[in-house]
């Protein structure tokens, strides 16, 4: 889907007073930008973390044109920038890892 896409299915009409549909919204597009990892991933055969980082920096900058979009519709930074680099580089950090029971790292 492309970053127009998005904002038209996810974004447009947003009831700025109600946090509850604000929250509901993000969460939907989010869900919706993680299934499109998955099937990416598929389609592309991707096997290794440098072929998931390729497939998350393209999503990244999807995510940060939709976020432009939304800035532009609604004068307001309703979705942060960088969302899925940002989660990707929390999730693959060895640092945050389990520690192992002698206290090392995982």
């Amino acid at each position: 889907m492309k970053a127009v896409e998005y904002v038209e299915q996810y974004m447009t009409g947003i009831d700025l007073d109600s946090e509850e549909d604000c929250i509901k919204r993000a969460k939907a597009m989010f869900t919706a930008f993680a299934k499109e990892f998955e099937a990416l991933c598929k389609q592309r055969g991707v096997k290794t973390l440098a072929g998931q980082e390729g497939v998350i920096r393209e999503l990244n900058d999807k995510w940060n044109a939709v976020a432009s979009k939304v800035e532009k519709m609604y004068n307001y930074q309703l979705v942060r920038r960088n969302v899925m680099w940002n989660l990707y580089l929390s999730d693959t950090d060895p640092v945050r890892w389990p520690p192992k029971p002698d206290g090392g790292a995982a």
